[in-house]
């Protein structure tokens, strides 16, 4: 997953003037793009634009799919929802992580390592 540029400044607000722009930068990059292993799930450019990896039906029609799959993904789809950009991250790292069947998680463990490093290693 990755946050663009446009995605926020400084003061949390989107850098874009309007969801527009950051229509367009995601567009004008999605050319440029190799295709790999590596490739992101989800690009988010703001609050209201996202790029999501896209499946080709026969007739044509683009299937959203939730994970770049080399062999059966065919490019990206731009999106522009009102307000749903970083829900959209949100949900995607969550699905990562169910698809990833990691089992039970000392989530509480975690979160208290990374906001209490000091605490680490007691």
């Amino acid at each position: 997953m990755i946050l663009s540029r446009y995605s926020a400044g400084i003061n949390g607000k989107s850098r874009a003037t309007n969801s527009g722009d950051a229509n367009t930068f995601l567009r004008a990059r999605l050319n440029c793009m190799k295709r790999s292993l590596y490739s992101p799930d989800l690009i988010v450019a703001g609050p209201d634009n996202y790029l999501s990896p896209a499946h080709r039906k026969d007739d044509g029609k683009n299937i959203p799919s939730l994970h770049y799959i080399p062999e059966v993904t065919t490019g990206y789809q731009v999106l522009e929802k009102t307000g749903v950009g970083f829900g959209a991250a949100l949900a995607q790292l969550a699905g990562a992580i169910d698809w990833a069947r990691l089992g039970r998680m000392p989530w509480l463990r975690m979160s208290n390592d990374a906001r209490f490093p000091e605490s680490q290693g007691t």
